[in-house]
């Protein structure tokens, strides 16, 4: 049924209604008030019908946050910015490319090495000396492994055993630096108190080399800290 279907019967009843208390005396009928004559004409006027453009219309609510109730907050969103990518210094740079070229290649630059490491701990602070005294003794382990792996495949072939016996005796040469190394270190660990950690590398040199004027002096330190004694 159609909004003006609805008008008409409320105007429909409204009139007869009316007819009917004019005529209330002479039949008897119950006189109805105006009142309640134009209540249900009002509502005859605003009762919504199905289907009819006068239904309420609904609002999504407003997102969390938001002051205008807007769908879409990504729209207000702020862009994060990534902080500055800090690089380390150029002086830091320096210093590491320095230490890198003063790795030493050969037997001779490996003892001028040592020798400039023994003299500066002598007289230079503990910390001053501790990485690079570290650094020889991976470099130098590194070097007589690396001579080491050559002499065992050089070895495998008749005609490259001549060269086999040559990094053999280059292995034994860095070998011997790195117990050098080994001990620089053992008396860092004596200078700085840290005697428990000076009895590994002095036992080891002990072990890998006792007559050699190194595995000698190892064996002393272990005596001075008090872990040998005297024979």
């Amino acid at each position: 049924m159609s909004s003006g279907n609805y008008r008409g019967l409320s105007l429909s009843m409204n009139h007869h209604l009316q007819k009917l208390a004019r005529h209330s005396k002479s039949r008897r009928f119950i006189v109805v008030p105006t009142a309640f004559l134009a209540a249900i004409s009002a509502y005859g006027q605003s009762i919504p019908l199905p289907g009819s453009q006068q239904s309420p219309t609904f609002t999504s609510a407003p997102l969390p946050g938001s002051e205008s109730g807007d769908a879409n907050p990504a729209a207000r969103a702020v862009p994060a910015v990534a902080p500055p990518v800090k690089l380390p210094p150029q002086s830091a740079l320096l210093q590491v490319q320095s230490a890198y070229q003063k790795l030493p290649l050969s037997v001779d630059d490996a003892k001028e090495r040592l020798a400039d490491l023994k003299a500066r701990l002598a007289v230079a602070r503990p910390k001053e000396i501790q990485e690079p005294i570290f650094h020889m003794c991976e470099w130098l382990a590194d070097m007589a492994d690396a001579h080491w792996r050559l002499c065992l495949a050089l070895s495998k072939n008749e005609a490259t055993r001549a060269a086999s016996a040559s990094e053999r005796n280059l292995a034994i040469k860095f070998s011997s630096l790195k117990h050098e190394a080994w001990l620089l270190k053992a008396e860092l660990f004596i200078r700085q108190q840290r005697l428990p950690e000076a009895l590994g590398p002095l036992v080891d040199i002990v072990v890998a080399e006792p007559k050699s004027p190194t595995g000698i002096a190892a064996y002393e330190k272990l005596k001075e800290i008090g872990f040998s004694e005297e024979a």
